[in-house]
């Protein structure tokens, strides 16, 4: 039995691809579309960016994970060809594995990070719903 990667390996590069569609989406929507509609437009791109973002997740989490052959799956313990859990118990932790960091990132950090991030699209979000209500009501005097 081995512990379960919490994160995929190959994950950032489907963030980066993500955040470069965001910034593709906000280019054209600025550069393309008259200030009278932009704000819808603007909220047709996160959208976007948000089923590309589920997309891209699904589409990691999908695929096998990677394995190299030379690497020993835990630093410090040697590679056994029959696994290397001979002589550990289930539920227990192995000496030199820290179950809080992943590939020497602390999960704390990296989950106030991610929650960073969603506190931003949320501004976003409402920024970009009070400028399509305000101009809603505009439009109606």
């Amino acid at each position: 039995m081995s512990t379960p990667d919490l994160a995929p390996r190959g994950a950032f590069g489907g963030v980066i691809a993500v955040w470069v569609a965001a910034v593709l989406i906000g280019l054209a929507v600025g550069l393309f579309t008259p200030l009278e509609v932009r704000a819808g437009w603007v909220a047709i791109g996160l959208a976007g960016c948000l089923v590309l973002s589920f997309a891209v997740q699904a589409v990691v989490r999908a695929s096998p994970p990677v394995h190299h052959p030379g690497r020993a799956e835990h630093a410090g313990q040697p590679h056994h060809p029959r696994g290397d859990q001979r002589g550990v118990r289930a539920g227990r932790p192995r000496p030199g594995v820290d179950r809080d960091r992943v590939d020497g990132m602390d999960l704390v950090a990296l989950e106030l990070f991610f929650v960073g991030l969603l506190g931003l699209a949320s501004l976003a979000i409402l920024f970009v719903s009070v400028v399509v209500i305000k101009n809603l009501y505009r439009g109606q005097r």
